[in-house]
């Protein structure tokens, strides 16, 4: 018997009799923050002791001020899921190989504002803006991941948060990732780096928070196995050994960026002032994070005053460098696509810069409170320069977009939201868009049944610029013709306890996507989209099971989607003694067979294809999660049924991983 197998039969035996082994001691949960609740208040969430006062939010300034705060997650829920591309119920197709471009199972229409050059297949992998997190810690906090796998696979991440002056705090997140991959040329090295700033003055009516961001992708490309009778009748059981098409082709994605968001509140602090025992506190210069204060003998006294409002301004400032490039130009894999303009071997390079300025007004004040601001509007002006140049053309862009929105306390509970934009300029000259949200708590006679969230959104938005314009040495296209997309979507979101149900209703005229010979086309009629979710959790003592169900109904021949995507994750979850628990568990990902995308290397692109069904496979995991004290490992076999038949592909020509025991380790510091 291999040492594979021997593990294998060893972790299935920890597996299922870890729900005998009595239970010495129990204590309290070490903190509960999964998807199933993320509808509810951070605030009531029950972090660990030594993370209970660390947070973080998102974005820009005004998520602090909306109270859009998150604890530290330090539950063992979903750590196994350390892949971006299986995290938080997230389901993409991939290529057999971690960090890789990949596409979502689940369509999601395109909603940017203003220019934009493309929709990029790594954005999962990617560190963005809108996702950079500024932490909130009175000590610092310190967080190190590491996690390894088959095919050389290795991720490192680390972060850290510092204030090293008051009101002055510090971060920066780093991960590595790096895998070889199972077959020739398949390799991902991607490099991904932030760093933070966030100071405020001591009465907190100027502030500022500032990251730089640089993200690095380098991705071998094979262009998938060249028959896949090869991998269906397993004729190389040594992966690698496997004739691929391509052997020297490589795409690089290099970006980076700078992002600076400050603001001044226009009015005065409000100040309250609280006299405890002849003590005077004024809480206009006290920091946001509450201390500890002896309210037993306490008069408050407020100091009204009108209030102007804050002035805030963002500057992003971002460029990208993409290339592709193949030793053999001459392969005969890029001719059913196009001719390639060399046969020497090519170089497609492309850069992009981005530059915005926007300013807004806001009735947010420095004073406020959540429960404060029942009525929140705000006006913005922004401002783009965005430059595309590639190996023949320069184009330049130059664009305003005044935008407006409001926030609505309505009858006490329900809460009404809306936001608007639009475009004067060039390229996407009249692009509109207008979001609308009704949130409303269900309770009926002092009984809470949940909350219900209806959506409807209005876009008219001009294709992204490559699928407009591109010049490269394998393929090329002008499509300025292209008309603006136009897209409606509408959706009910009904939570309550473990269930969530989420629909989405997309309707699409124009709609922008790549035929079968991988070149941008114009859908002349209207396409309609349903999208519905289930997603419920059942826990029974000690087990817990769940389910999370997507249906989908496409349009053949130009949005290709599995019509059932299916999670199922059962856990027992067992306390030994004041010292660990574990959490033992089985995943099994599931979809139904449909036309899969094919992918182009050159252009970074899936494709339509409507020849090949893929899917009706099952993807079994089984994995152990463990947390002693402040650290957090597990370890998992991967696809553990993938030598019952050799027929698990996502996308065409390129098989899904085999099986494969992983290990993953997480250390939190606090202090």
């Amino acid at each position: 018997m291999t040492n594979t197998k021997i593990l294998f039969f060893a972790f299935l035996i920890i597996l299922f009799s870890l729900p005998f082994i009595k239970t010495i001691a129990q204590i309290g949960d070490f903190g509960t923050q999964d998807p199933m609740h993320a509808g509810q208040d951070r605030n009531k969430l029950a972090p660990s002791p030594d993370t209970a006062r660390v947070y973080y939010f998102f974005g820009s300034i005004d998520s602090l001020s909306l109270a859009k705060l998150y604890h530290v997650d330090t539950s063992l829920n979903y750590f196994q899921q350390y892949d971006a591309s299986k995290k938080n119920y997230k389901y993409y197709v991939g290529r057999g190989n971690i960090g890789l471009h990949s596409k979502n199972l689940i369509f999601e229409p395109i909603l940017t504002e203003g220019f934009n050059y493309v929709h990029s297949f790594l954005d999962l992998y990617t560190y963005k803006n809108e996702e950079v997190m500024y932490y909130k810690s009175r000590k610092p906090y310190t967080e190190l991941f590491y996690a390894t796998g088959a095919s050389k696979e290795q991720t490192v991440e680390v972060l850290h948060s510092q204030e090293i002056k008051p009101r002055l705090t510090v971060g920066i997140k780093f991960r590595f990732l790096n895998s070889k991959g199972a077959y020739t040329n398949q390799q991902s090295d991607n490099k991904n780096l932030y760093m933070t700033m966030r100071w405020a003055t001591k009465d907190k009516r100027y502030g500022i928070i500032a990251n730089y961001r640089r993200n690095k992708f380098v991705s071998e490309e094979n262009g998938g196995i060249q028959n896949e009778e090869h991998f269906t009748t397993n004729a190389y059981p040594i992966r690698d050994q496997m004739p691929v098409n391509l052997s020297n082709a490589k795409n690089t994605s290099v970006t980076s960026g700078v992002f600076f968001n400050h603001y001044f509140n226009i009015g005065k602090p409000v100040k309250k002032t609280i006299d405890i025992n002849n003590i005077v506190i004024d809480t206009a210069r006290l920091d946001s994070i509450p201390i500890a204060v002896d309210t037993s003998n306490v008069m408050i006294e407020k100091r009204k005053g009108f209030k102007f409002g804050r002035l805030t301004h963002s500057l992003l400032l971002e460029r990208s460098k993409i290339y592709y490039e193949d030793a053999n130009a001459s392969n005969s894999f890029y001719t059913p696509f196009d001719t390639p303009l060399t046969t020497s071997g090519f170089f497609d390079s492309t850069y992009v810069y981005n530059l915005e300025n926007e300013f807004k007004w806001t009735n947010l004040d420095v004073s406020n409170k959540p429960e404060d601001k029942k009525i929140y509007f705000y006006l913005g002006l922004k401002h783009k320069l965005a430059k595309v140049n590639d190996t023949i053309q320069k184009s330049s862009f130059n664009q305003i977009i005044p935008k407006a929105g409001f926030s609505l306390l309505l009858f006490k509970k329900s809460r009404f939201n809306a936001d608007g934009y639009f475009v004067i300029g060039d390229y996407n000259k009249g692009d509109v868009g207008l979001f609308t949200e009704l949130i409303q708590p269900l309770n009926f006679k002092n009984r809470n049944w949940g909350n219900i969230r209806f959506i409807a959104n209005y876009v008219q938005r001009s294709p992204d610029w490559f699928y407009t314009y591109y010049r490269g040495n394998v393929l090329q296209w002008d499509n300025q013709e292209f008309a603006k997309e136009k897209i409606i979507q509408l959706g009910i979101n009904y939570s309550y306890k473990n269930l969530i149900i989420n629909t989405r209703f997309n309707h699409i005229k124009n709609f922008v996507y790549f035929d079968q010979t991988a070149h941008p086309e114009q859908h002349q009629n209207s396409v309609s989209i349903i999208n519905a979710n289930v997603r419920y959790a059942y826990q029974l003592r000690k087990w817990k099971a769940e389910i999370d169900l997507t249906y989908q109904k496409g349009v053949n021949g130009v949005i290709n989607l599995p019509e059932l995507t299916a999670n199922f994750i059962l856990t027992y979850t067992k306390q030994i003694q004041n010292i660990a628990k574990l959490q033992p568990g089985i995943e099994v990902f599931y979809n139904t067979p449909y036309f899969a995308d094919s992918y182009m290397p050159a252009i970074r692109s899936f494709y339509i294809q409507n020849t090949k069904k893929l899917g009706n496979h099952f993807y079994g995991d089984v994995f152990l999660n463990v947390i002693i004290k402040r650290t957090i490992f597990f370890i998992k076999y991967s696809h553990i049924n993938s030598r019952m038949k050799f027929d698990y592909f996502m996308t065409p020509g390129y098989p899904m991983q085999d099986i494969a025991l992983k290990f993953g380790l997480n250390w939190k510091f606090y202090d």
